[in-house]
């Protein structure tokens, strides 16, 4: 078990779990702080369990979603560039998607 820990979910009602302990408070946020194992589990009934950081790991690798490093980005005008300029187009593409609706 993860010590301290506290997790929140938005159940009605709302659920936070501290530790050993299960208690409910009212928030839509789900919080892990303090957390001395190296992700989060998720045991599901009939089916192997779930670990969520290298689970969004393989997501993001599958789509090709790529974190930015500034730190790359100050050593390297270039890409810095490249950067800013898809962030442009990435934002005329959500402009278009939502004209469209």
């Amino acid at each position: 078990m993860f010590s301290p820990t506290t997790y929140t979910s938005n159940h009605t009602p709302p659920m936070t779990w501290n530790n050993d302990t299960l208690s409910y408070t009212n928030t839509s946020t789900l919080k892990v702080e303090g957390m001395t194992s190296e992700d989060v589990v998720i045991a599901r009934p009939d089916r192997a369990p779930l670990r969520v950081g290298k689970t969004l790991d393989m997501i993001m690798d599958r789509l090709c979603i790529i974190e930015p490093s500034f730190q790359l980005m100050d050593k390297y005008p270039a890409l810095k560039e490249a950067y800013d300029a898809y962030k442009i187009i990435e934002d005329m593409c959500r402009a278009g998607d939502k004209q469209d609706e």
